[in-house]
């Protein structure tokens, strides 16, 4: 029966050397390099001759021993060493004290001068106790020493690449720190105690997935180097049955150490049936093919570049000149995926999925299918690529899936990709038959899955944007529809004021002069407003209009209500572009609003100014004011009005509209119970035509 320790360094042997092959192919060029490699050889070497000396010592002598062991510590030590301050190796910082670097050369020279002295003079005289002792001083040396340069080794290290080497001091700390405890306790007996010795294999064992670990993190795995799936999996097969052959070994000895006089038969029956479970995995085609999944997954290169792969989906569905809908460019870019000649896609629609677009695909166009029909929450929970061929083979693996009558109709059908975006099902894809038949792979399914989702996002958004366009379409006619009746609505009370006073006016010519005049303006505005709605112009005739005779025309316009508007002309002459109209119809607007918030016995003043290239129009009044908050959050709000029923609520950002549309501006300040001032900047046409008798600075310096 095999002893404890040879399994211990047996397993130790398997894992060291799996270890090194991988460092020699996949593993080529990481960090520590040579020396990481040297290092693992080296224990693997020690490994197998420590299971010698376990399985008789009389093959492999303890002095033997004790040079590999010492030589083991020793390659390790180098290679931490090597990355601390070696050159070349950027991932650790070369910030070393001196003192550690005397103690690591004088930890080589002590420890081989030792060994030296010891070994020649246990030839000579052969006293093994001595040599013995030595040994043990050498290894807790050795331990303890790896141990403070693992530290300095992860002291010294960036803190970017902590997380590479963390693993690897652990791994390293962990071997050399039970060396610590082996050779402390030889020192407290003066012998090695068997059972630490035989476990040192198995902790050593346990150290490797943790080296492992660090070297994968250190980089990505060279792409220059290629293993075959079927080598891989043999030998991963090869590398199970023997460990689990090793265990089951171990299972049988404590069988028959603890079964009493049952031992034995218990023992052969444990085995037994190990034997007979080997054999019905190893002869399982569900568990190889699981096994070969979990190991093209984890081990193996994928068949498919997705960075690639998601470039090309992304490139064909935004390259498009708007020539083909989104809904054809994600069909042909599906197909193209696994070479397939056509498709149909399906989209939802109030309570159906219905056919959106065909491509080189016999489909009927009334092919439809009810949002909770079975087949659809089938793709909406589990969302599978539902394979037809496989379907069809093995009903059972798709839950006795029942096809809708039109897809099972359907003769060159092949693959339904669904279309998901988060927990919803937007759609789903049929894609017919590839040009050359395949099986279809855990890899096609999950880039098919991928894609789908993808292309729900896309369509999701495609449909948003759509919408958002018709929203807009509709704002702006509903913006246009809000102007006109805003205008009428002026209109309206210009004729109302006219009927109004009919009654007590209507004998006196001069009000029969002013309500013709009244009318004929009127029907001049309307005229203006069907030419213009005809046309489809964003702006009434703009032209170089005087600001001055502007402000007159609305002080004119509103004198009739009180407070009576005052006009303030600081410089006259003051030209703008724009339509003489619209601007009086604005600065009216606003005049209103001003003599409707002030008393009767308040004020309002136009006031005509300039300020560097732009001229200023300020409407200041002395009303009730307005609230900073309101100001802010409701003033230039369209359809937001204090007026009830008598108002739209558009007159105010009408006004600010216009101003931006000319180049302008319009600003307020405000203040509750004083009153507020609306402040109005336009670009200047040209050079003034200058009033110099109204500029008394003017007037002085010309006489000057």
């Amino acid at each position: 029966m095999l002893s404890v320790g040879v399994v211990s360094y047996s397993a130790c042997v398997i894992f060291f050397l799996a270890l090194a092959v991988m460092l020699a192919t996949r593993w080529r060029g990481r960090f520590g390099g040579f020396y990481l490699l040297a290092a693992v050889i080296t224990s693997a070497v020690w490994a197998v001759t420590m299971m010698l000396f376990a399985l008789n010592p009389t093959i492999m002598p303890f002095g033997v021993v004790a040079v590999i062991d010492t030589l083991r510590a020793l390659v390790w030590l180098t290679l931490i060493w090597r990355l601390i301050e070696g050159p070349g190796h950027a991932q650790v910082k070369s910030a070393v004290p001196a003192t550690l670097r005397k103690m690591f050369f004088g930890t080589w020279i002590g420890v081989l001068g030792i060994n030296l002295v010891v070994y020649l003079y246990g030839l000579v005289s052969g006293d093994q106790d001595l040599r013995l002792v030595m040994f043990i001083a050498t290894g807790f040396a050795l331990a303890l020493a790896t141990l403070v340069m693992v530290e300095q080794l992860y002291r010294n290290s960036a803190a970017d690449v902590r997380w590479t080497i963390k693993f690897f001091c652990l791994a390293v700390g962990g071997m050399f720190a039970y060396d610590i405890y082996l050779f402390a306790s030889g020192f407290l007996f003066l012998r090695l105690d068997t059972e630490l010795w035989d476990a040192r294999g198995a902790v050593n064992v346990l150290a490797i997935p943790l080296l492992a670990m660090s070297i994968s993190r250190s980089g990505r795995l060279a792409r220059n180097q290629f293993v075959s799936s079927r080598v891989v999996f043999y030998s991963s097969a090869l590398l199970g049955v023997g460990l689990y052959l090793v265990l089951m070994a171990a299972g049988g000895y404590a069988v028959r150490i603890y079964g009493g006089t049952w031992g034995a038969f218990a023992q052969i029956l444990f085995l037994s049936g190990a034997l007979f479970l080997l054999a019905a995995v190893l002869f399982s085609g569900q568990a190889r093919a699981r096994v070969n999944v979990f190991l093209t997954k984890h081990f193996l290169d994928y068949r498919y570049d997705y960075r690639e792969e998601w470039l090309k989906l992304t490139r064909a569905l935004t390259a498009t000149d708007g020539e083909q809908p989104l809904s054809q460019l994600s069909i042909e870019a599906v197909a193209d995926l696994i070479d397939s000649p056509g498709g149909a896609l399906w989209y939802l629609e109030d309570s159906h999925f219905r056919l959106e677009r065909v491509w080189n695909l016999n489909v009927s166009p009334q092919a439809a299918e009810p949002a909770n029909s079975p087949f659809i929450q089938f793709l909406q929970e589990r969302e599978w690529i539902v394979d037809l061929s496989e379907l069809k083979r093995d009903p059972l693996h798709y839950g006795n899936l029942q096809l809708p009558d039109w897809l099972a109709a359907m003769e060159d059908a092949w693959l339904v990709v669904p279309l998901k975006q988060s927990d919803r099902l937007l759609g789903f894809m049929v894609l017919a038959r590839a040009r050359a038949m395949r099986e279809l792979t855990f890899e096609d399914h999950d880039l098919l899955k991928t894609v789908g989702r993808q292309i729900a996002g896309h369509l999701a958004l495609n449909q948003s944007v759509q919408l958002l366009a018709e929203t807009r379409q509709f704002q702006a006619y509903n913006r246009l529809t809000a102007f006109i009746m805003h205008d009428l609505k002026n209109l309206i009370a210009q004729q109302s004021l006219v009927v109004k006073n009919a009654a007590r006016h209507k004998d006196k010519p001069e009000f029969i002069d002013d309500v013709i005049a009244t009318v004929d303006n009127s029907v001049q505005r309307m005229n203006r407003l069907l030419e213009q709605l005809r046309r489809g112009e964003s702006q009434r005739g703009a032209t170089t209009s005087r600001l001055d005779t502007i402000c007159q025309d609305v002080v004119a316009q509103n004198s009739r209500r009180s407070p009576k508007p005052e006009l303030v002309v600081e410089q006259s002459g003051l030209r703008v572009v724009a339509s003489a109209e619209t601007l009086t119809m604005v600065l009216g607007h606003l005049v209103r609003n001003a003599q409707e918030a002030t008393p009767s016995d308040g004020s309002v003043t136009l006031i005509v100014g300039r300020e560097a290239d732009h001229a200023i129009i300020t409407i200041r009044d002395t009303g009730a004011g307005m609230s900073p908050e309101f100001v802010r959050e409701r003033l230039f709000r369209p359809f937001d009005t204090t007026k009830g029923t008598k108002g739209m609520g558009i007159g105010v950002y009408q006004a600010r509209d216009f101003m931006r549309s000319m180049g302008g501006q319009l600003d307020v300040s405000s203040v509750q119970g004083e009153g507020t001032t609306f402040s109005a900047r336009l670009p200047l046409d040209v050079a003034p035509d200058i009033d110099r008798s109204a500029t008394p600075e003017l007037a002085q310096e010309e006489d000057h």
